[in-house]
């Protein structure tokens, strides 16, 4: 995945050709020249069945005179593809309940396996709510409430379990379908920056 010419481009891993590009529409509001963060590109995601794609883009205000923090962060906005066709499903403008300015963190996005769902968090200084959205529209489907704001997320296969992992090594087990923490691991070695899928 990359951003260049005003354009999201979703790359083959193999030889490296662009297989797709998102965003060339002058009514899309997609602009790569915000899209990308002094730590690096805005977060996205693919849908487990790779039938959508959805790209987070914050634009950010200036930064303090002699500080390396930002006094704000303006809004963040969702775009979302579907892959086969390059169409823009939708695209809005998304936050967090007390979300604050990071200079090195920004919101995480990730789809859940059939792409029905929108999943946003926010960095770790943050409350641990994640936001469910619906993918099209932006509209609240539903929320996750956890005791402070994961490192990464994942979803299993059928989409009715998230794995939550926190900086530390805690990793929250959550049942989709009531929103609440079913188990919750410590795990050895430090923090598990991306959480293991369960098997089928």
């Amino acid at each position: 995945m990359t951003v260049a010419d005003s354009q999201a481009q979703l790359l083959d891993a193999m030889t490296g050709k662009v297989r797709q590009r998102f965003g060339s529409s002058p009514r899309s509001g997609f602009r790569s020249r915000s899209s990308l963060f002094r730590s690096g590109p805005a977060p996205f995601t693919l849908s487990g069945d790779g039938r959508a794609l959805a790209l987070l883009q914050t634009e950010t205000s200036r930064v303090e005179p002699g500080t390396s923090r930002l006094t704000r962060v303006s809004h963040s906005t969702a775009f979302v593809w579907n892959v086969q066709t390059g169409k823009e499903l939708g695209h809005f403008e998304v936050s967090l309940p007390d979300q604050r300015a990071s200079l090195f963190r920004t919101l995480g996005a990730k789809l859940l396996p059939d792409g029905s769902l929108l999943a946003i968090w926010g960095p770790e200084e943050d409350k641990g709510t994640i936001l469910l959205l619906d993918p099209a529209t932006g509209k609240e489907k539903g929320r996750v409430s956890l005791d402070s704001a994961p490192d990464n997320i994942a979803f299993t296969p059928d989409g009715r379990t998230m794995l939550a992992s926190h900086v530390g090594g805690v990793l929250d087990v959550v049942d989709m379908r009531t929103g609440k923490i079913r188990a919750a691991w410590r795990l050895t070695g430090g923090s598990c920056t991306s959480p293991p899928m369960a098997k089928r």
